[in-house]
């Protein structure tokens, strides 16, 4: 029976214990599925995480590289869309200096033609002046020497000059006579007595260099260049042009006069015009190109003209 008990003892002790090892066993291996679980999962997750950065690295090197290469198209069609620009703007400014330098050329051909035909003008009317003087001398000499071949006549002429210096009147005096004049050119408007009053100073201007610097200084070339611009083509306008250019001419063979005269304002370009406008006057073209040579006489004003 002890032996009995003692079998049944061991037997039931080692079912406990194989019971309590079988539990031991069976929580220890659900402990290490937890534990290899976690650390599953955690690998997992850390590899999960791995990949999603890497996703999100090369994704965000894609888009650098799609908004790179977009960039680098912009910039290059913006390149192409200036340089048209650019070109279509250089072209523009090639095409209008072209046309101001056929202008230029084309103003400058045009003056230069006008001009040379104002020499012809002047070279014909000149020589025409000098042929015309020339027989103009030769025949007063043939007259007054025919008329003083005898020594009464000549003496009568003596006597009649003598006469007609004692009887001069203060009026008949050149500087009076000039003084009247200006007055006249100042204040009257009637055609009859402005042409009376240019024509005392074309006389007077022409005897008297001191009567010329005198007019020059009073003022009198301005009155005459606006009167010569004022006046029309009739024919009591047109000898008021002649003498005006005239006792401007007169004035400009002074030298005290002659820079009065080129200084006066548009003096040169009124006297071109008038040879244009009367060229086919050659009363009024003589004096006018008589003028521009006494001013063109000064190196100067040859300069400046």
């Amino acid at each position: 029976q002890r032996k009995s008990a003692i079998t049944l003892q061991s037997a039931v002790r080692c079912h406990q214990q194989r019971q309590a090892f079988l539990s031991q066993r069976s929580s220890a291996c659900t402990i290490q599925q937890r534990w290899r679980a976690y650390m599953h999962g955690r690998r997992a997750r850390c590899a999960i995480g791995a990949q999603r950065c890497a996703a999100i690295r090369i994704q965000a090197a894609w888009r650098g590289y799609c908004q790179s290469r977009a960039y680098g198209d912009l910039r290059s069609a913006t390149v192409v869309v200036q340089s048209h620009v650019r070109a279509w703007l250089a072209c523009r400014r090639v095409y209008t200096l072209r046309e101001e330098t056929s202008r230029r050329c084309a103003a400058a051909v045009c003056i230069q033609r006008h001009w040379r035909s104002v020499q012809v003008v002047l070279k014909n009317l000149h020589t025409r002046a000098r042929a015309a003087t020339s027989i103009q001398a030769a025949w007063r000499g043939y007259v007054l020497r025919r008329q003083l071949e005898h020594d009464r006549q000549l003496a009568e002429i003596r006597k009649r000059v003598v006469a007609a210096n004692s009887a001069a009147t203060e009026p008949m005096l050149l500087g009076n006579r000039t003084r009247s004049a200006l007055a006249i050119l100042l204040e009257s408007t009637s055609t009859s007595f402005v042409r009376r009053a240019v024509k005392n100073l074309n006389t007077v201007t022409e005897l008297s260099t001191v009567c010329c610097e005198t007019i020059a200084r009073d003022g009198a070339v301005p009155v005459l260049v606006e009167l010569i611009r004022s006046c029309n083509r009739s024919r009591p306008n047109q000898d008021i042009v002649m003498y005006s250019l005239q006792v401007l001419r007169n004035l400009a063979r002074v030298p005290g006069a002659r820079s009065i005269v080129f200084g006066t304002a548009n003096c040169v370009s009124l006297i071109t015009e008038t040879l244009y406008t009367y060229k086919e006057n050659a009363p009024l073209c003589m004096p006018a190109g008589d003028l521009l040579r006494a001013l063109a006489s000064d190196p100067k004003n040859r300069e400046a003209m």
